[in-house]
């Protein structure tokens, strides 16, 4: 076999003026650009297929009339740059080879006959002494003796195709004669359309040595993303008049967790990455053992299905990166020297094992994104451990804190939640770029105590108009009065741009407070609340206790607007403070002028005027 990168030339000689030049000499001046061209194509650009040759089966009347393959380009590892072509010009003289033309859309292969590798012996292609089964694929006009129509192919199920370079030296007979300057050792290269079977193909994979890749783990791209937990349908299901408890608001939160395992699913799909590429794994049942002791709190089970909604985010920045990661190392230079793999005959995967893909090079920076991929796994890693199991109350300790976040993913641009414990591994994994800019301790959060610059520390203190997102944590478990009054007096001190409104679970009759509601009816009117652990800017943070009995906020909401506070100043001005019953018609003073005043008139005849 010639594999021309198994010995590279390093080295040429420059001719003089009238100098004789030995065939050693000028070949090796060839050798050397041969190489560089090869070598420049393998690590600068990559090896493998850069597009195209994709198969399509023709029948006619239900039997296989034709292989079509498209035209495309590949790359081995030995740096030939592969093509399909056709003949376009036959040479007439001895020794000169044929031209060819690559101006084409793909060809049609209607042929096939047992191929011998006995030329070359092309060492994918042998198991022990034993060559692999292989069929050489024609097209009509390519048809020699030995060829069949290809709908004698039989089990199509059971093959995969190849693309070949056979490559090998011509032996000439010496030359006769006065002149031999037309004779020379011929480099044949004739590029071959191979079939094999499930055997063949992976007797040809234990060859490649190319590390296995993570898309190819089953189903690895279709999970990512934790299910909503929607209110309204709590209402829905059981109707407004029917009086819930904070048991019943838990219920929808942890029966999410429960019949989704608390995030197996992706536990064992990150474990399969990890595993593959030599990293750390995670410990699933301690994870679900913590959540399920967080869940026998009456506080704070949001935050176990906001855990679990980390861990999905995390994966989902994981996902979009696989396709172009753990590029950078190529393989070997023998892993497909003279091959390329175009995958099954019958395929309805978009994932083909037995194909090849493109390899980068780590010249088009795809390093990064395999640096990315492994620190977002270690941040899994740390979500898991770090998450800590506390008692959600207040023991007058307790502390609100607001911090300046994102509204959109990704994970690592938001506040590190107040649930995880902080130290410098956790904040390393944590954002990629901080990381790499040294600046991993600037994260901001709830307990980045590790930073000591002011802008992390109080963070409301400096520009936050790239943030679009407040973080509110430490509320719940304390009683909603010192919390309202915590977070309104942040927000007015701070001028931050939300509304806070109180709902409970009693119904509160004859309410007249602007900021605080029945939660059943508020619900109703506005069904996209949503538990986001805070509220972005513009929209109105909700929070929640059972009842006057019970006032511990036990859940929190937001929504995307403001919905409560008066927008304009409301009045109502009388001509007396004092008006007798037989009065005749009183004139009266509204703002704004279309509001609406209403009379109550209880058993005593005592009238109170209300505005609305």
């Amino acid at each position: 076999m010639n594999n021309q990168l198994s010995n590279i030339s390093t080295q040429y000689r420059k001719f003089s003026k009238g100098q004789y030049i030995e065939y050693t000499q000028f070949n090796e001046f060839l050798d050397f650009f041969e190489d560089q061209d090869r070598l420049s194509r393998v690590m600068l650009q990559g090896v493998g297929i850069v597009c195209g040759l994709k198969p399509s089966l023709t029948y006619t009347n239900r039997i296989l009339s034709s292989i079509q393959l498209s035209q495309g380009v590949a790359v081995t590892t030995d740096g030939d740059l592969l093509t399909l072509n056709n003949t376009n010009k036959v040479s007439e003289d001895l020794y000169v080879s044929d031209l060819k033309t690559i101006d084409l859309e793909s060809k049609s292969y209607t042929h096939f006959k047992v191929y011998d590798n006995f030329k070359v012996e092309y060492p994918a292609f042998y198991q022990g002494r034993e060559q692999i089964e292989l069929w050489e694929l024609a097209t009509a006009q390519e048809v020699g003796s030995g060829f069949q129509p290809i709908a004698n192919l039989t089990d199509l199920e059971d093959k995969y195709l190849l693309l070949y370079l056979e490559s090998y030296e011509k032996e000439v007979k010496p030359c006769r004669g006065v002149d031999c300057d037309n004779h020379g050792i011929q480099q044949i290269r004739n590029l071959k359309v191979l079939i094999t079977t499930s055997d063949g193909i992976t007797n040809i994979l234990g060859r490649d040595h190319i590390q296995p890749h993570p898309l190819f783990i089953d189903d690895v791209l279709k999970y990512g993303k934790q299910e909503r937990v929607i209110v309204e349908r709590l209402i829905e299901g059981q109707g407004i008049d029917t009086h819930f408890s904070s048991s019943d608001v838990k219920e929808l939160y942890s029966s999410l967790l429960e019949n989704n395992e608390y995030g197996r699913v992706i536990f064992d799909k990150i474990n399969a990455i990890a595993q593959l590429i030599g990293h750390t794994t995670v410990y699933y049942d301690g994870f679900k053992n913590t959540l399920e002791s967080f869940l026998t709190q009456k506080a704070g089970f949001q935050y176990a299905y906001d855990v679990v909604k980390d861990l999905a985010d995390t994966y989902c920045e994981i996902i979009k990166l696989l396709p172009k990661a753990f590029t950078v190392n190529l393989p070997g230079l023998d892993s497909f020297p003279k091959h390329i793999m175009l995958g099954k005959l019958i395929t309805d995967s978009q994932l083909d094992f037995s194909r090849h893909r493109f390899y980068n090079s780590s010249v088009l920076d795809d390093e990064k994104s395999t640096q990315k991929v492994r620190l977002l796994i270690s941040r899994f890693v740390q979500q898991v451990q770090n998450f800590q199991n506390f008692n959600v109350i207040d023991n007058g300790n307790a502390q609100i804190k607001i911090i300046p976040s994102q509204k959109l993913n990704p994970l690592s641009r938001k506040a590190i939640p107040f649930y995880y414990l902080v130290n410098d591994e956790f904040l390393k994994a944590w954002n990629f770029d901080k990381t790499s800019n040294r600046s991993f301790r600037d994260n901001l959060g709830y307990n980045n105590w590790l930073s000591p610059d002011a802008h992390i520390k109080e963070p409301l203190q400096f520009n936050i108009d790239n943030n679009s997102f407040y973080t509110i944590e430490g509320h719940q478990g304390m009683d909603y009065q010192k919390a309202f009054q915590q977070i309104n007096q942040i927000k007015d001190q701070q001028q931050l741009a939300f509304d806070v409104m109180v709902l409970s679970l009693e119904d509160l009759v004859n309410n007249k407070d602007m900021f605080k509601a029945y939660f059943n009816e508020y619900v109703e009117k506005h069904p996209g609340l949503e538990h986001k652990r805070g509220v972005e800017r513009g929209g109105t943070f909700i929070i929640v206790y059972e009842s006057s009995e019970d006032p511990t906020v036990f859940a929190d909401f937001s929504l995307p607007y403001i919905c409560c506070t008066p927008k304009v100043k409301i009045g109502l001005s009388l001509p007396s403070s004092v008006i007798c019953a037989d009065a005749g018609r009183i004139p009266f003073t509204v703002i704004p002028v279309n509001g609406v005043v209403k009379a109550n008139v209880d058993s005593a005849e005592n009238i109170s005027l209300i505005r609305n």
